[in-house]
């Protein structure tokens, strides 16, 4: 599994979010989670524990 920092990972996801005009709602939707999830991911608390997630994340152009 890819090791993720948290702060990279935490600022990556606000600014595809933000640059993107999507609520965290919204995100989570697309990547199929909670928004609960995305917040975490935001504050830096958490971040995604599988591979698929992360591919996903990915996939929407999110890099860190």
């Amino acid at each position: 599994m890819t090791t993720i920092d948290k702060h990279k990972f935490a600022r990556a996801v606000k600014r595809y979010r933000e640059e993107n005009d999507l609520t965290q709602k919204e995100l989570a939707e697309k990547l199929m989670t909670t928004t609960t999830t995305v917040a975490r991911w935001e504050l830096g608390m958490s971040v995604p524990k599988q591979d698929g997630m992360i591919r996903e994340i990915k996939a929407l152009g999110i890099n860190w």
